[in-house]
């Protein structure tokens, strides 16, 4: 959850920025306007891919982070008995022998 969380936030961001910057980068008059325009489009694309590229990464950190929760959540829960687990392999064994 924190993970959406902290793309939802990142994305807001971005779009905060852009919105505003727009008007500025619109105008026709404006020396800021004119450098905006000049920037390559592999640069936006690299951007793009950058952007993908956190989020990708933030997404599987957060599944990997879950998968670790819930597995130590069982564990304590799991109830050690080892004389269990010793007669369970004890009886495969002497079924196989069988």
């Amino acid at each position: 959850m924190g993970a959406v969380f902290f793309l939802v936030k990142l994305t807001i961001a971005i779009v905060i920025v852009c919105a505003i910057l727009s008007p500025i980068l619109i105008s026709p008059h404006n020396k800021l306007s004119t450098l905006f325009w000049k920037i390559p489009n592999a640069f936006w694309i690299f951007l793009i891919c950058i952007y993908f590229a956190i989020a990708m990464a933030v997404l599987i950190e957060s599944s990997e982070q879950t998968r670790i929760r819930r597995q130590q959540y069982f564990q304590q829960y799991e109830v050690p008995n080892e004389t269990h687990k010793n007669v369970v392999i004890e009886n495969s064994i002497k079924s196989q022998l069988i």
